[in-house]
């Protein structure tokens, strides 16, 4: 429900090239709350390729 639409929103962003940091961090909780660690700790990595601050630390949080 809600989960796939935030993932598709997400996806629509990065797809326009828009906000990519930021799309990809919030991809990552979407596949988290899904309970798919190894998508998600793939989504802070692109988001840190991005440039997005947080990434690195919550992959450093999460992926580590």
């Amino acid at each position: 429900g809600q989960l796939k639409k935030a993932y598709d929103n997400f996806m629509s962003c990065i797809s326009r090239k828009a906000y990519m940091g930021e799309s990809y961090y919030m991809i990552g909780f979407c596949w988290l709350n899904s309970n798919k660690k190894e998508k998600a700790c793939e989504s802070f990595t692109n988001s840190s390729f991005y440039g997005y601050s947080l990434a690195k630390e919550q992959f450093e949080k999460t992926c580590k």
